[in-house]
């Protein structure tokens, strides 16, 4: 089992990314967000993603593979908060040298920080078949 980690305190498309250094399976995602929302409309998204470009708009996409999402709408004011998410089981192929990217979206300003934790399974092969240990 390895964990990889991705954290960015950025707004843009491959605002981190890192590369897979064996072949697995990822088994599970965890999100850990930071945020401060001082005014209507702020909103922060993050994608999880096999392309260097973020799929935010663009349906059909085959690349993304997990995404969270927060905004304030309503009265201005200061909002501060943290999401903490875990997504599993999942169960996606993962290749060696094959890179992940972490795409954000939003008010530069709200995002104090995001941290993307992948947990995969590299006693298993991507094509299924188990490594001996």
């Amino acid at each position: 089992m390895s964990i990889y980690k991705l954290y960015t305190t950025t707004v843009g498309d491959g605002a981190a990314s890192l590369d897979i250094v064996a072949d697995g399976r990822i088994t599970g995602i965890q999100w850990s967000a930071d945020f401060d929302h001082d005014a209507d409309g702020e909103q922060l998204r993050a994608e999880l993603s096999f392309a260097s470009s973020s799929g935010f708009t663009t349906n059909d996409t085959k690349s993304s593979f997990s995404k969270i999402a927060h905004s304030v709408n309503g009265t201005p004011g200061f909002t501060t908060g943290a999401v903490n998410l875990f997504v599993g089981p999942v169960d996606i192929p993962v290749n060696q040298g094959e890179r992940v990217y972490l795409h954000t979206v939003g008010t530069a300003a709200s995002i104090s920080s995001l941290t993307a934790y992948m947990y995969v399974d590299d006693r298993v092969r991507a094509d299924g078949r188990r490594v001996r240990l």
